[in-house]
């Protein structure tokens, strides 16, 4: 590929690929080993107090996400 056709890459993007490569080969890319490894980590995070955000399949909220009423705020605690 010449300099005037290559397409530019954003670096946030090549070392999250970079990263993600590295330790997906670290499992030999197998995909079940891979996610046993990230829920570990997801577990012992939570261990250690860290939240993390989940979301309502599609199709389960009702409400207007923007609505901050009381009874709104009661149904997502």
């Amino acid at each position: 590929m010449n300099e005037e056709t290559k397409i530019w890459e954003d670096p946030i993007v090549a070392e999250v690929r970079a990263i993600r490569e590295a330790h997906a080969r670290q499992f030999n890319y197998d995909l079940t080993a891979i996610v046993e490894d990230l829920m570990q980590k997801q577990r012992q995070r939570e261990a250690e107090g860290v939240r993390f955000v989940t979301f309502p399949p599609p199709g389960e909220r009702t409400q207007n996400p923007s609505d901050t009423s009381q009874s709104n705020l009661d149904e997502t605690v």
